[in-house]
């Protein structure tokens, strides 16, 4: 075992769990873009040297929260998962158009 989780799984950018009628991947990008998204369809921060692991988190946190809020205003709907404790707390999920667990 290689400890990577994510060995034999299809990793989706966090963009590419977007969708907006009429709209194509090219627009998707250019307004995950203009929300602060990176290019490769995730997001990054910038977090002073010697920051610890938790703030760096932290960080993270707020960055894809600000990342979802942006692309909610835009008209998206998000089509990522809501399961589970942490992620049932995303702004996404709290979204009305988003589907919840169990189709709800």
């Amino acid at each position: 075992m290689n400890g990577d989780p994510s060995v034999g799984r299809t990793l989706v950018p966090p963009r590419d769990t977007w969708q907006k009628a009429g709209n194509d991947g090219a627009t998707r990008n250019a307004d995950w873009l203009a929300c602060g998204g990176a290019a490769n369809g995730g997001y990054h921060v910038s977090t002073p040297e010697g920051s610890s692991a938790a703030a760096i988190q932290q960080a993270l946190g707020r960055t894809f929260d600000d990342l979802q809020r942006c692309m909610l205003g835009q008209g998206y709907r998000y089509t990522g998962s809501c399961e589970g404790e942490i992620r049932g707390r995303y702004p996404a999920c709290q979204s009305p158009d988003t589907k919840k667990p169990g189709g709800r």
